[in-house]
Formats: structure tokens, C-alpha cells, sequence
């Protein structure tokens, strides 16, 4: 797959966030570490990107207009397109019980929305899309 200069991805990331800005942030860290980014703003919009655009790798927000996180994930698992594709969840919600859930339904990994966060979502995107848990930077 190409970025938009032509040169080969690492793999595409589907990013479901509904605050614009910090969904510009994201997706600006995301393709300077060569990753191919499709935003999404909405649980409903998420699940139909996914579909057609066949994400390596999807990051979900838990809460967001048109569905819950959750909600999404599960629809996620229920299409043939989707279901395998790893999915992290990268929230404002450092809730106990919201990780636990997430790592029960069966997520890559579930991360507090931080900009010490970053390098850590980058080598689990890696992870996810390599299949290499030995995958450094």
C-alpha cells in the first residue's frame, strides 16, 4: 500500500475519534511513523470505513456519536471483512473496569489518550500488523 508520496506504508490504520482536533493529532503521528490513516468520527462511520476500506489495524475511542467503543467492536466481529482485524482501544478513560472489558471482548490493547502514550500505540499498532511481539521501534 502507498502513503501519499508514493512510498510503501506500513500498513493502514482505521482511527475512530470524534474530536476533530485531536483526530488531526493522531493521524498526523500516525503517517509521520509511515502509517496509511482513515479517520472516522462516528461508531456507524467506523464500521462502514472498515468494511470498505480494510484497515490493518483499527483504533477505537470508547465514547462516541453513534455507537459506544464497545458497540462498534462487537459489530466489528460480526462481518467477515472484520472480524480478525486487531483492534486497540485509545480513550480519554482510565477506568479499570473499561480496560478489563476491553481486553475480555478480545482488543490488541487498550491505551489512556496521552502524548507519553504515543511510542507505546505505535509499537502495538506494529505488533498487530506484523505479528511480531519482538517488533521494537
Amino acid at each position: 500500500m502507498k502513503t501519499k508520496g508514493g512510498e510503501l506504508a506500513e500498513g493502514k490504520v482505521l482511527l475512530l475519534e470524534d474530536n476533530h482536533l485531536v483526530a488531526k493529532i493522531w493521524k498526523n503521528l500516525l503517517e509521520k511513523e509511515d502509517f496509511e490513516v482513515v479517520v472516522a468520527t462516528s461508531g456507524e462511520e467506523a464500521v462502514s470505513q472498515a468494511r470498505s476500506n480494510r484497515p490493518d489495524v483499527v483504533i477505537l475511542d470508547i465514547v462516541v456519536p453513534e455507537g459506544h467503543g464497545f458497540q462498534v467492536f462487537q459489530t466489528l466481529k460480526l462481518f467477515e471483512e472484520t472480524k480478525n482485524v486487531p483492534v486497540i482501544f485509545l480513550t480519554s478513560l482510565n477506568r479499570h473496569a473499561d480496560r478489563r472489558r476491553a481486553l475480555e471482548l478480545g482488543a490488541a490493547g487498550y491505551f489512556i489518550k496521552s502524548p507519553l502514550v504515543s511510542r507505546e500505540l505505535i509499537k502495538k499498532i506494529r505488533e498487530c500488523i506484523t505479528g511480531d511481539s519482538a517488533v521494537s521501534q
